[in-house]
This record gives structure tokens, C-alpha cells and sequence, in this order.
């Protein structure tokens, strides 16, 4: 895989309660030459996507406080509105 550099690196988001987890899979991601945040918990989660804006996101569904697939639907509804140019 060719590494990105600069402005066109991909934003990945990875959103898990173990740290562990959140660290071993940033290091890899980061090796591959991608932007990575990372969230603790569903609501975290959804702050970062905001401010973060990623490409793609890397969640675990037993979160704390709400299930991943919790997280994932409000952002799915987000990004058909974008695509077809609604506003916010």
C-alpha cells in the first residue's frame, strides 16, 4: 500500500473502551501512513466525527454508555443528507 503524504492522508477514527485495543490499532493504522483520533465511548465518538471528520471509522459495538451500531446510525442519515447537498 502506497503511503499517503500530506493533506491527502485518509482520517480514520478508532473508537474502543480498551486502551489496548485503541493503541495497537492506531499504531498500525499510523505505520500505514493515516491520520487516527481515537474515542472511548459512543459520545465521544460522535464529538469526533464532528470535529474530526473521518474517512472512515473503526468501531467497536459494546461500547459503555451505547452500542456501536448506535453511533453508526445518526452518521449514516449524515452522510446521505451531505451527498445530496442539505444543510445541517
Amino acid at each position: 500500500m502506497a503511503q499517503a503524504t500530506g493533506t491527502d492522508r485518509h482520517r480514520v477514527l478508532v473508537v474502543d473502551d480498551e486502551p489496548n485495543i485503541v493503541d495497537v490499532v492506531s499504531m498500525a493504522l499510523r505505520f500505514q501512513g493515516f491520520d487516527v483520533e481515537s474515542a472511548g465511548n459512543g459520545r465521544e465518538a460522535l464529538a469526533a466525527v464532528r470535529t474530526f471528520d473521518p474517512h472512515l471509522m473503526v468501531l467497536d459495538i459494546m461500547l459503555p454508555d451505547m452500542e456501536g451500531f448506535e453511533v453508526s446510525l445518526p452518521l449514516g442519515g449524515a452522510r446521505a443528507d451531505a451527498s445530496r447537498g442539505a444543510a445541517h
